[in-house]
């Protein structure tokens, strides 16, 4: 974790995850040069391509900085390799730990946040929480949920609402 003047802090995803799926990628390429070497070219071939794809893939998300978890004291944001995320204090309810295959850190944004209706209907229906952070940043679920709802109280404006 890397903090910035005490108000920002950074952490990056686990590195064992991404290495060991970039072991896997390279032992495809490897079964997938056998299979070929047999003259079943269609199968090499396949998992050759699959292999390289995987180990690019691995090294772009071991190394790019759009992975990585930044708290500040306006919010949260966190990326996958697809897109970006950026989510407001105030805009979360509460943060827990549900289990997605893995235990994985969860939250559930405020009734008044608009947009994602949709994934988050479905993940509520499964998960019982809106949304879920793609890692846990070298971090156990419960420690890293934890961190994550003291910066919540910490930072969130309070929201009033009228009677």
């Amino acid at each position: 974790m890397r903090a910035f003047n005490n108000s920002t802090s950074e952490l990056k995803p686990n590195p064992a995850k991404w290495i060991a799926l970039s072991t896997f990628s390279v032992f495809s390429a490897s079964m997938g040069a056998v299979q070929a070497g047999n003259a079943r070219w269609l199968v090499g071939g396949v998992l050759i391509a699959w292999g390289i794809l995987g180990g690019v893939t691995c090294m772009v998300a071991l190394f790019s900085k759009r992975m990585v978890l930044r708290l500040t004291p306006e919010g949260f944001g966190f990326g996958t390799l697809r897109k970006r995320y950026f989510y407001r204090w105030s805009d979360i309810l509460v943060f827990g730990v549900g289990s997605i295959g893995q235990k994985r850190v969860c939250f559930t944004l405020r009734e008044f946040y608009s947009g994602e209706e949709k994934i988050r209907r479905i993940n509520q229906g499964t998960i019982g929480f809106d949304r879920f952070l793609p890692d846990t940043y070298g971090k156990k679920p419960m420690e890293l949920a934890k961190l994550m709802e003291d910066w919540r109280h910490r930072h969130a404006q309070p929201h009033f609402t009228e009677n």
